[in-house]
C-alpha cells in the first residue's frame, strides 16, 4: 500500500553543487515511485485516505491530455484496489499521449 511506501521509503537528499557560497541540495521524491512521486504522492494520498474513510471505491480527477497528475492517481488508486476515472480537460487530442496510454492500458486500467 502507498501509505507504507510513503512511511518505509524515505526519499534521499541529495547534495548539487556550490555556488557563490550557496549550497543546493534535492529532496529526491521523484525516486519514490516511478509514477507517483514528489508532491503528487503527498497530495492524494489525504484524498485516498478521506475515500477510504467514507467507503468510497473509485477516485475521479481532473487533468490535461498530457497531465501526469492523471497517471499518479490511476497509479496510486491501482495501489489502493480503487477505480479510478480522469476527465481529460482542454482540446481534444486526436492521438493519446503518453501518460493517457499508460494510466488506461496498463495495470491501472482508468476510464478515461
Amino acid at each position: 500500500m502507498v501509505q507504507e511506501l510513503i512511511k518505509n521509503t524515505p526519499s534521499p537528499i541529495v547534495f548539487i553543487s556550490v555556488f557563490k557560497g550557496v549550497e543546493l541540495w534535492i529532496k529526491r521524491d521523484d525516486l519514490i515511485h516511478p509514477h507517483i512521486s514528489g508532491n503528487k504522492l503527498y497530495k492524494l494520498n489525504y484524498h485516498v485516505e478521506e475515500a477510504r474513510r467514507l467507503g468510497k471505491k473509485a477516485l475521479l480527477t481532473f487533468g490535461g491530455a498530457y497531465s501526469n497528475h492523471l497517471l499518479a492517481t490511476a497509479a496510486f488508486a491501482q495501489t489502493e484496489e480503487l477505480q479510478s476515472v480522469g476527465i481529460i480537460r482542454g482540446e481534444q487530442t486526436f492521438h493519446s499521449t503518453q501518460p493517457l496510454s499508460t494510466a488506461q492500458h496498463t495495470v491501472w486500467n482508468c476510464t478515461m
